[in-house]
């Protein structure tokens, strides 16, 4: 993955923005919960016990479709791979 930017200099070469960035966003990774992915420092405080709700009212149509067809009768080949294709930006 490209982290930096296209500039006159050796492909792969970070600068320390780069670097500072990238480590910005491993802390901020590294600060939630593994599993529910909240800001850990929200979720672990029992202070805010109650303070968070599940919620099942959001529908990712792309999943969706997905679980559909894992779903059907539809023999499959070995090795047959599945993909999502977003025909919304198709003009």
């Amino acid at each position: 993955m490209f982290y930096g930017r296209a500039l006159d200099r050796k492909p792969g070469k970070l600068l320390p923005a780069d670097y500072a960035l990238i480590l910005g966003l491993q802390m901020y990774e590294d600060s939630l919960c593994s599993e529910c992915r909240q800001p850990s420092w929200l979720s672990y405080n029992p202070r805010n016990t109650g303070e968070f709700e599940r919620r099942d009212d959001i529908c990712c149509e792309a999943c969706a479709l997905n679980d559909q067809a894992r779903e059907s009768d539809r023999p499959t080949i070995p090795g047959e791979k599945h993909y999502i294709h977003n025909r919304i930006t198709d003009s």
